[in-house]
């Protein structure tokens, strides 16, 4: 078949003059890649050609297509797409074309493969992405010389090695992971890791917090006018920005009044609704950032000290705030002023003075900055000047900032990466003490303050139109249904809606949404500011300076602790270390459960069968319990005499080691064994092409392992038959003292806000130790067209995506990778936190509680006990690596799993609590163990180049097919693969 008309290729979207995107669609309706492909051909070569001989391009191709699953007829749209390869007039177009239809093929042939009984229902169109680019400029000095060294490359990392054996050893472990050159050291770089941030130990004196909110427009159901049929996912709203409000948080400690004023600077919160309210929000945004640079400007001498601050700067022995002596260390000492007053602050080092300036950004804080990032981000192509993006995705990113001035930027900044609550929690968590609201009752009064703070309900879908703001009534009850959650307001959540409404005295909907959108915003003021003044006065240090938890509790564990953490120089130390890293175990190990307890009230006991208990018990802080151990920080080295007796290493030993070691599973262990096997290792399950952590009995061959694991492994009856490579290191307990100190202040918290708080800062630690750079993703946003061609010239150059005429992004493959975390430390903590879990997998009992009571509370934290129950103990709280009963002594009755975090139970109340990762509402029951599967609706928001959309999907919410064990004929028990009885 043959095109009719180079007019049926359509441009559909250009970013300057650099980037334009062409479609063509199905119109003939074609069913066959091949005949598709050979219909548009014609019209792709005529533009390519074009192109080409006018500049040099880049281009891809993006093909989508919809596809049917025959056995339940459902539909899924499914792309693919191609790399981008350079043409010039010089260029064989039909060739280049050819090879990206074969791999379109290729890809969609290798997908179906996955998909098992999915067929292609429609090819709907393909995309023609063309790049102008300028790869060479000037002239070139390349000379080609005689090679005298032979040595062994490996591509993908770039990495050099000598000899042939080396680089076969190398490529078993780094073809696992993504392109891009290790970079170890480069010239400057400390030696060791430690704490040196001590700019983030001043507070920021200005910061702003900000909120929107949202009309949601309904959009028609997409439905196949031949099948009759909904597609498997489906848009049903769009999300229009009506409103945004902001509040600048001022500390007039540091900043004065005056300057504030001069500068004109909002004091009060700034609401606004209307059309352009993003574009709105950012002109505002860039406006007060200029404002507060010109007040960060000021530069003021030091003020006549005074008698007093004279006396303590002259005995000063000690720099206040790398505390290192000043004649020890031959530190010149300074008098450190606030360049913007001129006072006197603190006698310090020189060093940590070139550090205390003036912020260089203003961070503006969401709440879940992820939904709100969208409407932002498209407006960040305001002019030309410098975007940095921190992204997790092409669609989410952590954070990121835009230049307004030189050296200065405006940072978004997500606070749900430091707190990870819903604000509603959060603000209940710091009602116990209503004196916290600081800026809320500035802002309101404290006579309101408990209807203020308290959640408040808006009817979002209810809004789908500017009109419905001018409506003078609140709306009924059920209208403020969300089919996001598939809930309805409480009666006692629409009796407070109406004492807002009336207290306030609000006359519209839109005023409503404006004094909704006011609390939130002050709201988020007050439980932030609390968490900064919290960490300020106990660790010193601003989390406004950082953008996630776990990077700010890192640097809180490298100051608190004066650690200095060797930094690994060798590529295959690394390499090894990576693969020791293997995460956490979930599985389901006995997929049914019921209680047979004798004298127990709502149980029918059944005398001929043996007395059974269900527990559910969960470690306090497993993480945390191996901080507390004996952890590597430094001489990392490789063994040379592999005979080690790794049974005679004690646990509190000075010196560690990492193993390369196979080792035998004897099959008299497989029966005691079974339910939870040493050694797990990630591998693909028979049948599967997904690995996964699997505890298996089978042989391990060439296993990386921490030494106290194997330690244990031994100990229980494993053998060991061969050591392959090992790493010597120094290890103490340079972590305990940290995770201690947190865990005390945690124990002694007077709310739940400081709980969490000491909570978090021992789970985010570990969270940093097992950073792995390799996943970061490199993305740079532009709304400059020279800026773009560069980028698109150079060679790690991956794809593009068209946000506006005015604003880019450009995918890159990461060129260079740099290792600078400790993640011998994360891997440390991984493996040893396995070994008390193993310790007390066996207990038999005939009753629980008599049990617990007289030999288990060495090992239980029962502080949630009521206080008149026999096992009540507090000489546990909150300590790390205890049990605790998450039932809170209330006896389990029934208990059904259908896979790992897939669950549900039921206590003798007949209480049923349904776990479902990432299933809302799902109905579970013990019938569902055998292999059936369940579909159902489920609602959620999703963007798409930063359009943000509510969307209904046809979901698999409930499946028992479980293959991280072979599961026996009843449905119920399971064997461990590489079990003896599964040979037979």
């Amino acid at each position: 078949m043959e095109s009719t008309a180079e007019s049926e290729l359509v441009e559909i979207e250009r970013f300057k003059s650099c980037s334009r995107t062409f479609i063509v669609k199905n119109k003939e309706e074609i069913i066959d890649y091949h005949v598709f492909f050979s219909y548009v051909s014609e019209m792709l070569i005529s533009k390519l050609t074009q192109s080409s001989q006018q500049s040099a391009i880049k281009f891809n191709l993006h093909v989508d297509s919809t596809y049917e699953q025959l056995l339940t007829n459902e539909v899924q749209d499914m792309s693919f797409k191609t790399t981008n390869v350079l043409a010039c007039k010089s260029s064989n177009v039909n060739s280049l074309l050819n090879k990206m239809f074969n791999k379109l093929l290729s890809e969609e042939e290798q997908l179906i493969s996955k998909k098992s009984g999915w067929s292609l229902k429609s090819i709907d169109c393909i995309q023609l992405r063309i790049n102008k680019v300028n790869p060479l400029k000037g002239g070139s000095t390349y000379l080609d010389l005689s090679i005298f060294n032979t040595n062994f490359g490996n591509k993908p990392c770039k990495s050099k090695l000598w000899g042939e054996s080396g680089l076969i050893r190398h490529k078993q472990m780094c073809i696992k992971n993504k392109l891009g050159r290790p970079i170890m050291f480069e010239e400057g770089d400390d030696d060791f890791i430690y704490f040196k941030n001590y700019k983030n130990t001043q507070r920021i004196p200005i910061v702003i917090y900000a909120d929107f909110e949202c009309i949601l427009n309904p959009k028609q159901p997409v439905i196949f006018i031949q099948s009759g049929k909904k597609p498997k996912t489906n848009i049903t709203h769009l999300h229009k920005l009506m409103s945004y409000g902001f509040y600048v948080k001022v500390d007039y400690n540091i900043i004065p009044k005056k300057l504030i004023k001069k500068f004109e600077i909002p004091r009060k919160v700034v609401i606004y609704r209307g059309k352009n309210a993003a574009k709105k929000f950012m002109n505002s945004m860039i406006s007060i950032g200029n404002k507060i640079n010109n007040i960060y400007k000021t530069n003021l001498p030091i003020n006549k000290l005074t008698l007093k601050e004279e006396k303590h700067f002259q005995k000063a022995k000690v720099c206040e705030k790398c505390l290192l002596s000043f004649k020890g260390n031959n530190l010149l000492k300074v008098r450190d002023h606030c360049h913007i007053t001129g006072n006197y602050r603190r006698c310090i080092c020189v060093k940590c003075n070139f550090q205390l300036t003036n912020p260089s950004f203003v961070p503006i804080f969401f709440h879940n900055l992820t939904y709100d990032s969208h409407f932002i981000i498209r407006e960040l192509g305001c002019n030309d000047k410098d975007i940095h993006v921190i992204p997790n995705s092409s669609e989410k990113y952590i954070s990121f900032s835009k230049e307004i001035a030189p050296k200065f930027n405006v940072k978004f900044v997500d606070t749900y990466r430091f707190m990870a609550e819903k604000l509603s929690k959060l603000a209940k968590n710091l009602s116990e003490d209503k004196l916290r609201f600081r800026e809320t009752i500035k802002v309101f009064s404290i006579k309101v303050l408990d209807l203020v703070t308290r959640k408040g309900v808006f009817p979002y879908e209810y809004v789908d139109s500017w009109s419905k703001l001018n409506d003078s009534f609140l709306p009924s009850k059920l209208e403020f249904y969300s089919s996001l959650t598939d809930e309805n307001i409480t009666d006692d959540d629409y009796i407070h809606a109406k004492n807002v409404w009336n207290v306030f005295n609000i006359k519209t909907l839109g005023e409503y949404s404006d004094h909704y959108l006011k609390t939130d915003v002050v709201i988020l003021a007050d439980v932030f500011e609390n968490f900064r003044d919290l960490c300020l006065s106990t660790l010193e240090l601003d989390p406004a300076h950082y953008m996630t938890a776990p990077g700010f509790a890192y640097d809180c564990m490298l100051k608190y602790t004066k650690i200095e953490l060797e930094r690994l120089k060798c590529p295959n130390m690394l390499l090894f270390i990576e693969n020791s890293i293997r995460g956490g175990i979930t599985q389901s190990t006995k997929r049914y459960a019921k209680a047979n307890i004798p004298n127990v009230e709502g149980l029918n006991y059944n005398s001929n069968e043996p007395i059974t208990w269900i527990t559910y018990l969960d470690c306090v802080n497993l993480y945390g319990k191996s901080m507390l151990t004996e952890l590597p920080f430094k001489d990392f080295e490789w063994v040379d005499d592999l005979n080690i007796d790794v049974t005679k290493i004690a646990d509190d030993s000075e010196v560690g080691y990492i193993l390369e070691v196979d080792v035998d599973y004897p099959k008299n262990l497989h029966k005691t064994h079974n339910d939870f096997p040493f050694l797990p290792l990630n591998e693909c399950p028979p049948n599967s092409k997904v690995k996964k952590l699997l505890t298996t009995l089978l042989p391990k061959k060439n296993y990386i392992v921490h030494y106290k694991n194997l330690k244990q492994a031994i100990s229980h009856g494993l053998k060991l038959v061969k050591i392959h490579r090992a790493i010597r290191f120094s290890q103490k307990k340079w972590m305990s003292s940290y995770i201690e100190f947190c865990t005390k202040m945690r124990t002694e918290a007077k709310n739940e806000f400081e709980k969490e708080f000491w909570k978090l800062l021992i789970n985010s630690v570990f969270g940093k130790c097992m950073e792995n750079v390799r996943t970061r993703t490199s993305i740079k946003l532009v709304s400059s067209g020279k800026k773009a061609n560069k980028l698109m010239a150079k060679t790690n150059f991956k794809d593009r995506t068209i946000y506006s005429k005015n604003l880019m992004a450009i995918h890159q493959h990461k060129e260079t990778i740099k290792f600078d975390k400790a993640i011998y430390v994360g891997s440390a903590i991984l493996d040893v936190s396995k070994t008390f879990i193993f310790l007390d997998i066996y207990i038999q009992t005939k009753n629980f509680f008599d049990d617990l009571k007289n030999d288990l509370l060495p090992y239980f934290d029962t502080s949630n006990y009521p206080k008149d129950h026999y096992c009540f103990s507090e000489i546990h709280k909150s300590q790390p690596g205890f049990f605790k009963d998450e039932l809170k002594s209330i006896i389990l009755k029934e208990f059904v799993s259908l896979r790992p975090k897939l669950y549900a139970y039921k206590t003798i109340d007949d209480t049923v609590e349904k776990k479902a990762k990432e299933i809302l509402n799902a109905f579970i029951n013990h019938r569902s163990v055998e292999k059936k599967q369940s579909h159902r609706n489920m609602n959620f928001i999703q963007s798409n180049k930063h359009v943000v959309h509510s969307k209904t999907m046809n979901k698999l919410v409930l499946s028992a097919n479980d293959d991280k064990r072979y599961i026996m004929n009843d449905g119920i028990n399971t064997l461990a693969y590489g079990h003896y009885k599964l040979t037979k």
